[in-house]
């Protein structure tokens, strides 16, 4: 997983557009897509087809925005084991990312950390106060 330099390991490992292109397309089709399967008993949002359309043309060439319209849910705790697997896809990024800012940020061990990535300030910090309260019990 990570790119060992001298006694620091690194995850953060630099990527082309189209490699970032290829990455986010190819997770993107891993997970549901709201638009061609049933979406009920899954705890997620379908956003309006009439302001997000997902056949726009612009999309094939962002993957950022493709993410945004998809409008994936990583629902639960999957850092450290088997999650849903409704978003997998994405959720194998979300890992990622959440490795780069434990390991090349905070200095912390590869393995050791578990996380997810909140979609606003709000929903972060009353996740951020749970956890804290959970902790000091």
């Amino acid at each position: 997983m990570g790119k060992k330099l001298g006694t620091m390991t690194k995850v953060w490992q630099k990527k082309s557009k189209a490699e970032i292109q290829e990455r986010v397309f190819k997770a993107l089709n891993k997970n549901m897509n709201y638009d061609k399967e049933g979406i009920l008993g899954v705890p997620a949002s379908y956003l309006d087809t009439q302001v997000f359309n997902q056949d726009a043309t612009f999309l094939d060439d962002a993957p950022y925005v493709s993410a945004l319209v998809q409008n994936p849910n990583h629902i639960g705790c999957h850092t450290l084991g088997e999650s849903e697997s409704f978003f997998a896809g994405t959720q194998t990024i979300e890992k990622e990312v959440i490795d780069i800012c434990a390991v090349d940020i905070l200095k912390g061990e590869i393995g050791q950390h578990d996380g997810y990535i909140a979609s606003g300030g709000t929903e972060a910090n009353i996740q951020t106060i749970w956890i804290y309260r959970n902790y000091f019990r």
